[in-house]
């Protein structure tokens, strides 16, 4: 099993808890695109942390998102 793929069961949690969290009702779809682009973000600021692309909400999370992405 890859790591991107995930059974039925977890998927629905994970949404459960995203749109409890949100208060929003995301697709599977919608959910996976954000978690990607967020990768994306934080790998470009881990390269070059003055790239003016990241926007300036994003440096209030890097704290956050090193313990969640770590090394990817």
């Amino acid at each position: 099993m890859k790591e991107t793929d995930f059974f039925l069961s977890q998927k629905e949690n994970i949404l459960k808890k995203l749109n409890e969290q949100f208060g929003i009702e995301m697709s599977w779809k919608h959910a996976k695109n954000r978690w990607d682009n967020l990768k994306k973000f934080y790998n470009m600021y881990k390269m070059n942390p003055e790239n003016p692309r990241l926007g300036t909400n994003f440096f209030e999370y890097v704290a956050q998102l090193d313990e969640i992405f770590g090394d990817y």
